[in-house]
C-alpha cells in the first residue's frame, strides 16, 4: 500500500521493476539500478526546494538557489553516476560543483544551453562500491541550479536498463505533465523519456483513474483517456519508443469499467 508513504527500499528490491531488472540481468548482465528520483530516501537536501515541475517525473526535483544549499545522493553499488539537470533559461540557471566521497569539488562540464532543455553530467571511473555525491552551487551564487534526479550504473555499456519512473498509487497526471491538461508544461515528458533513452515504456495505471471520483471531484474517464492517449502519442511520436499498456480490471462498484480501448 503506497497511498501515504513510499517504502522505497521495498520498491527497489521487490517491486515489479526490480524483479524485471533482476530477471534481465540473469540473461544480459548486471547494469545497475538506473534512475533514482529526488524523492527517493537516498537523496537528501539542505535548504534546497523540492519542486514538482523539475523532476525526472512530476514527483519532483531540487532547486538550489543560495550558497550553503546542497543535494546529496547516497548511491547503490556502482561505477558511474549520472546527474540529471534542467536548464530553464540562460538568464536563470548556472553550472554547479559536485564532490564524490568527500573529495575535492569538481565543476560540472556544462555551459549555457539556451531555453528550457535538460542535460546530464556523467561521473564515471568510480570504484565498484557505494558512493556519496554532494551537489552545491558555484562559489558565487547568482542564479539557480535545478537537479532533476540521478542514475547509477555498474556497467552502462551493456545489458538492459530498467528504470522505475512512477509511484505506486500515483495518478497519470501526478506522474507526468499531459499536454492535454490546460496550461500544463510537458517538460517532465521530455525529462523522463528523452534522458533515459527509453525503448519500452510500461504504463500500469487504471485502478485509481477508473474510479468515478478519480483523483478528485470532476475527474472523469474521458479526462483519463485523453491524458493516457496524449502520453502514449508523445512517447511514440517524439522518441519512437514502444508502449506496453497494462490495464487493470474493475476493483469495486465505484469504478466504471475497462479502458482497453485507449
Amino acid at each position: 500500500n503506497d497511498a501515504l508513504t513510499t517504502d522505497n527500499a521495498a520498491f527497489r528490491t521487490r517491486g515489479y521493476v526490480a524483479q524485471a531488472r533482476d530477471r534481465l540481468a540473469n540473461n544480459y548482465s548486471e547494469v545497475g539500478e538506473g534512475v533514482i528520483m529526488c524523492v527517493d530516501d537516498r537523496v537528501v537536501s539542505v535548504g534546497a526546494t523540492l519542486n514538482a515541475s523539475l523532476g525526472i517525473t512530476r514527483q519532483g526535483g531540487y532547486r538550489i538557489s543560495n550558497s550553503g544549499q546542497t543535494v546529496t545522493l547516497t548511491t547503490p553499488v556502482c561505477t558511474e553516476v549520472h546527474i540529471h539537470g534542467w536548464w530553464e533559461s540562460d538568464a536563470k540557471c548556472e553550472a554547479f560543483t559536485y564532490s564524490v566521497d568527500g573529495g575535492g569539488d569538481q565543476t560540472a562540464s556544462i555551459s549555457a544551453l539556451g531555453n528550457d532543455t535538460d542535460y546530464t553530467v556523467v561521473v564515471s571511473g568510480l570504484s565498484l562500491q557505494v558512493h556519496t555525491v554532494v551537489i552545491k552551487p558555484a562559489a558565487t551564487v547568482t542564479k539557480q541550479v535545478d537537479i532533476a534526479g540521478f542514475s547509477a550504473f555498474s556497467d552502462s555499456s551493456k545489458g538492459v536498463q530498467v528504470n522505475r519512473l512512477g509511484k505506486g498509487g500515483g495518478y497519470l497526471s501526478t506522474m507526468f505533465y499531459p499536454t492535454s491538461d490546460t496550461g500544463a508544461n510537458p517538460r517532465s515528458n521530455r525529462l523522463t523519456l528523452g534522458r533515459t533513452r527509453t525503448d519500452l515504456l510500461v504504463l500500469a495505471f487504471g485502478a485509481n483513474e477508473s474510479s468515478v471520483t478519480g483523483e478528485g471531484v470532476g475527474y472523469t474517464p474521458a479526462i483519463y483517456r485523453a491524458e493516457l492517449i496524449d502520453l502514449i502519442t508523445y512517447a511514440t511520436d517524439t522518441f519512437g519508443c514502444d508502449v506496453m499498456f497494462l490495464t487493470l480490471g474493475e476493483q469495486n462498484p465505484s469504478q466504471v469499467g475497462s479502458f482497453g480501448e485507449a
